[in-house]
């Protein structure tokens, strides 16, 4: 038993340090590409619309683990299961969409025209 437990402390530590390591990787990355899409001036609206749609994440993570019985536990196995594979699929055409969109959207932000500012003198 106590191997077991061990076990699953191990994979729990390991999805948080992946998950925050990613969160960490990808949240510097995906405000800078939406200040570089977003006008001049909606830029701070933009922002702010990042933040909100991570809080939005967050609540249907919630939504999610109340509707699989997170706190009763009155779900079947099988019936966990067909939820996270809905969510699973979901996620699947979600990523196949954004891959297909990429190239649209890193035609619109010009990285081409990107160059350093003048050097400052010191």
């Amino acid at each position: 038993m106590f191997f077991e437990v061990q076990q699953a402390t191990e994979w729990f530590f390991a999805y948080y340090f992946f998950a925050t390591t990613a969160q960490l990787c990808l949240s510097p990355v995906g405000l800078s590409a939406m200040n570089r899409l977003a006008p001049s001036f909606m830029a701070s609206l933009i922002m702010g619309a990042w933040f909100y749609m991570t809080a939005v994440g967050n609540f249907v993570a919630g939504k999610i683990g109340e509707a699989t019985g997170g706190e009763g536990g009155a779900m079947t196995k099988q019936g966990l299961l067909d939820i996270y594979e809905l969510f699973g699929w979901i996620s699947i055409g979600v990523a196949v969409a954004v891959l297909l969109l990429s190239p649209i959207v890193k035609r619109w932000m010009h990285l081409d025209t990107l160059e350093d500012g003048p050097a400052k003198a010191e």
